[in-house]
């Protein structure tokens, strides 16, 4: 008894581990899927333009900056006197001088306008990390709606296989005289509309999956060759 219950732990350890295993890869997978889209949809491209114009904003707003000073260049010309000359004579002096003036309307505007510009930077990135959330949300939706039309597929798949197994068994007691004739239209009836929602459901995994590659940029096949080639 004791080798019985040894075995039955290790087994549900064993199971619990490799589902956990598998849990942990299909969450990796979900994320790596998110920046293959942040990385190819064009929406992810719209965001990051979005912010590189309001930097070139606030780069554009501060040549304003220039407008509003004044560079001036002035020569002067004094004469002044020789201390303790016998004459009256002036010696000649003077030179250049440089500096900026600022005026103050340009100037302030010019503040208004860098102030202006990086609130706008500031509402770049907002709306870039909302277009992140955005977009993570459309992938693992779509994703899981895809993983979601695969095991309805997997159902159909059951459920035509029971209806077929049905339809043999009473063709062959039909064939013996055990089963009437309308006892084979029903089966029949019953494997056929199996087998249109089993096509139906495979229809559905197509189109979720032509959905989820239309955001990640790239074949869901490619999209796990490039996982696998991450780990």
């Amino acid at each position: 008894m004791r080798s019985i219950a040894v075995i039955s732990v290790y087994l549900f350890f064993s199971f619990h581990a490799t589902a956990q295993n598998l849990a942990d890869e299909n969450v990796a997978f979900e994320t790596f899927l998110v920046k293959l889209a942040w990385k190819n949809h064009p929406t992810a491209a719209v965001y990051n333009s979005k912010l590189k114009i309001a930097d070139l904003g606030i780069k554009q707003a501060k040549l304003g900056y220039l407008d509003a000073a004044l560079p001036f260049l002035s020569y002067s010309n004094v004469s002044t006197p020789f201390n303790g000359s016998v004459t009256d004579g002036f010696s000649g002096g003077g030179g250049f001088a440089f500096g900026v003036s600022f005026r103050i309307a340009p100037l302030y505007l010019t503040e208004h306008n860098v102030a202006i510009a990086e609130e706008n930077k500031k509402i770049a990135k907002l709306e870039k990390a909302d277009g992140k959330l955005e977009i993570q949300t459309k992938v693992l939706t779509l994703y899981q709606q895809y993983i979601s039309a695969q095991r309805v597929v997997e159902e159909r798949l059951k459920m035509e296989s029971e209806a077929r197994e049905n339809q043999k068994l009473v063709l062959t007691l039909f064939k013996k005289d055990a089963a009437e004739y309308e006892d084979v239209n029903a089966v029949s009836g019953s494997y056929y509309k199996a087998t249109e929602d089993r096509v139906r459901a495979e229809t559905e995994v197509i189109l979720a999956k032509i959905a989820l590659e239309e955001w990640i940029g790239v074949n869901l096949e490619e999209a796990r060759e490039q996982f696998g080639g991450e780990e």
